[in-house]
């Protein structure tokens, strides 16, 4: 079940095609600092879509005060999902944009990375997806840029190379969809981690990728965090990893 509340520019009109989806749990201390990350695109931001994943610390109440200061119209989907594969998907189910930007609520977008990822995919009909640059930031201390430039117009053979870790990482938050391209591709609802993987090879296999050399997105990583991702419920994980895997047969792979 789920309930959606709607702030900051509902009375504007869709200024452009991107839906922004961040899915959101107890987030509340990193929220604000993602929304206002996107500030210097607004222009292309049709609508931002917080899926709120039963958060305790009062995660969407942060994000409406931030959109409302950055005139962002956001949408608050009120839910209990469990996952972020799940909450994207649902995000992807009321998106209204041509494009599509997932974003997690602890991440940051580059100045004008949406704008020239929106200006890749537009100049790239043929395109599934642009993806961009992106760095790792670790206790604060960013490392090197990262740009996925190694992609071919072989679609299987990118996505047999990206699932074997061959081709630079697609990073959630570095990379817009076109809407119409991900088709009947979602991301697994199972999984606690690795879940983009899984989603990417699957839409690698029917769609081309743009890229630019733009730096797009900082990649906030907390190892604490992600520790305890791969370390909660271990071998129930791995088992699940393993079953989606297998899904991926419906792909060609």
């Amino acid at each position: 079940t789920s309930k959606t509340m709607m702030t900051g520019a509902a009375n504007y009109p869709m200024r452009s095609s991107v839906s922004v989806i961040i899915p959101a749990k107890n987030a509340a201390s990193t929220i604000g600092a993602s929304l206002r990350s996107l500030a210097a695109d607004r222009a292309v931001i049709g609508e931002c879509l917080l899926v709120d994943d039963g958060s305790g610390d009062g995660t969407a109440d942060t994000a409406k005060v931030v959109a409302e200061e950055l005139d962002l119209s956001l949408t608050v989907i009120d839910a209990d999902y469990g996952n972020a594969g799940a909450s994207r998907n649902a995000g992807m189910a009321r998106a209204g944009g041509d494009f599509i930007f997932f974003l997690d609520a602890d991440d940051e977008v580059v100045a004008g990375g949406l704008t020239a990822l929106v200006e890749c995919l537009q100049s790239n009909p043929d395109a599934g997806v642009a993806a961009g640059g992106y760095v790792r930031r670790i206790g604060g201390q960013a490392d090197k840029v990262r740009i996925p430039k190694e992609y071919s117009r072989n679609r299987a053979a990118n996505a047999a190379r990206y699932l074997q870790n061959k081709l630079r990482t697609i990073q959630i938050g570095s990379a817009l969809v076109r809407r119409t391209a991900h088709g009947k591709d979602r991301f697994p609802e199972t999984l606690q981690y690795e879940e983009d993987v899984l989603f990417w090879s699957a839409f690698l296999t029917v769609n081309d990728v743009a890229v630019t050399s733009r730096l797009v997105m900082i990649y906030n990583v907390d190892e604490a965090r992600s520790l305890d991702r791969f370390t909660a419920s271990a071998r129930t994980q791995f088992l699940n990893f393993s079953k989606e895997l297998g899904k991926l047969k419906a792909f060609g792979i």
